[in-house]
C-alpha cells in the first residue's frame, strides 16, 4: 500500500494506522427566519476511516441545528455553530461558523405591527 499523504509504501498491517481525520470546514451562513438550510461540512481525511459528526449551536433562540446539520432560523440575530468530527480512533477535528438570521420583508412588517404597535398600545392601557 502507498500512503496518500507522503507516497511511501507500507505493508498491509500499517495502512489502518495511516487512516485519520485531517480537518473539517464549514462556512458562515446567512438565512431568513423559518428557513432550514444544511451546513454541508467539508471533511478531509487520509485513508478509509469511519467518523461521526455532531453539531452544537451557541444560542438556540436565534437558530437550531439538528443531528443532520440542518440549520433553522428562529429569530433575528447572529450565533455560532460548532461542528465536531470524531473518528473511530477517537481523534477529533472541529470548526466554527457564524450563522446570521434575518427577516424577510413580510417578517419585518409582521414584527413591526405585532411587537411595536401592539406593544405601544398595551403600554398605554393602565395596569391594574
Amino acid at each position: 500500500y502507498t500512503c496518500e499523504n507522503c507516497g511511501d509504501s507500507y505493508k498491509a498491517d500499517y495502512t489502518e494506522k495511516l487512516s485519520k481525520l485531517v480537518s473539517v470546514t464549514i462556512h458562515n451562513l446567512t438565512i431568513n427566519r423559518d428557513d432550514a438550510v444544511p451546513l454541508n461540512p467539508t471533511i478531509e481525511k487520509l485513508g478509509n476511516v469511519n467518523y461521526t459528526v455532531t453539531y452544537e449551536v451557541a444560542d438556540e433562540s436565534i437558530a437550531t441545528v439538528d443531528e443532520d446539520g440542518v440549520v433553522t432560523g428562529k429569530n433575528r440575530g447572529t450565533t455560532q455553530i460548532t461542528v465536531t468530527v470524531t473518528d473511530e480512533k477517537g481523534n477529533t477535528v472541529t470548526d466554527v461558523c457564524s450563522v446570521e438570521v434575518k427577516f424577510t420583508v413580510l417578517q419585518w412588517i409582521t414584527w413591526f405591527i405585532v411587537d411595536l404597535l401592539f406593544g405601544f398600545i398595551k403600554n398605554l392601557i393602565p395596569q391594574q
